[in-house]
C-alpha cells in the first residue's frame, strides 16, 4: 500500500476513534437478566451516563424484544423488533439511581409483563 494511502487511512481511523470517545459513549455490555434465552444489553451514549439505551434481545437471533432509553432527561420505550417508541416517564430519575442496572431490569420485566 502506498505510504500516502496508509497515512490517510490511519488519520481517518484516529479521527473516528477520537470522535467516538468524545461523544461520551461506551461499548455495549450485558446486565444481569433472568431470561435464559435472552440478554439485557446496555450502552451509554453520553451526559455522564444519563443518556443510555437498554434492550432485551433473543440470545440466539439477537432480535429485540424491548427497548428502554433515556435521552438525558426523558425515558422512552418500544416493544418488539420494530415497535414504535413511546414515552415511558417524564424524567429518568427512577432509573438513573445508584442501583441503575437493577432498576432497568425491573422496568424491563414490567414492560414485558413478567413477574419481579
Amino acid at each position: 500500500m502506498p505510504p500516502v494511502l496508509t497515512f490517510m487511512l490511519a488519520s481517518f481511523f484516529l479521527v473516528a476513534a477520537t470522535t467516538a470517545e468524545a461523544s461520551g459513549g461506551t461499548g455495549e455490555y450485558e446486565l444481569d437478566w433472568s431470561g435464559r434465552h435472552e440478554v439485557l444489553a446496555y450502552h451509554s451514549c453520553g451526559c455522564a451516563d444519563d443518556c443510555w439505551v437498554a434492550e432485551v434481545r433473543d440470545r440466539r437471533t439477537r432480535q429485540r424484544k424491548a427497548r428502554l432509553r433515556c435521552d438525558c432527561e426523558k425515558a422512552f420505550y418500544a416493544l418488539g423488533r420494530a415497535g414504535r417508541e413511546k414515552p415511558y416517564a417524564e424524567t429518568c430519575e427512577s432509573l438513573n439511581t445508584e442501583q441503575k442496572p437493577a432498576a432497568i431490569a425491573k422496568a424491563m420485566r414490567k414492560l414485558l409483563g413478567r413477574p419481579g
